[in-house]
């Protein structure tokens, strides 16, 4: 949820500061474009909604005797969250531009971060049909 929170403000900061010159001698920062408030205000809800969901979600998986269903659990609230972050740091990363890519704003390193499971996960699987194991 930090990463979320993050990209959102990187974003927000970054649409507050960019602006752009049009009919009138005054700048327009691209905050004011709909298509620039939407990803923001959606990270934003999302950090929002995460933070607030994440503690009783894992309370309520930790309650359970079952480890069947501690573990479905489990892998449902990290699922959620990280599918959820993948949706947020592209979309937002698209919005900021090239600029987005630099070093110190950290978007690169955040959609990197969002797909590395993915890409372990598809390493794994791919190593495991190379070798030949079908019971993994």
């Amino acid at each position: 949820m930090n990463g979320t929170k993050a990209v959102a403000y990187i974003g927000g900061k970054y649409s507050l500061h960019r602006s752009i010159v049009g009919k009138t001698p005054q700048p327009t920062p691209i905050i004011a474009f709909r298509t620039q408030q939407l990803p923001i205000a959606q990270a934003v809800a999302a950090a929002h909604v995460m933070d607030n969901w994440f503690r009783p979600a894992v309370m309520g998986a930790l309650q359970t005797s079952d480890h069947r269903v501690r573990h479905a659990l489990s892998v449902i609230i990290k699922a959620t969250i990280c599918r959820n972050f993948q949706r947020t740091v592209f979309d937002v990363s698209e919005r900021c531009g090239a600029q987005g890519t630099f070093e110190h704003n950290y978007m690169a390193r955040a959609e990197v971060c969002a797909l590395s499971p993915k890409l372990v996960r598809n390493l794994i699987t791919l190593l495991e049909r190379r070798q030949g194991c079908h019971h993994c």
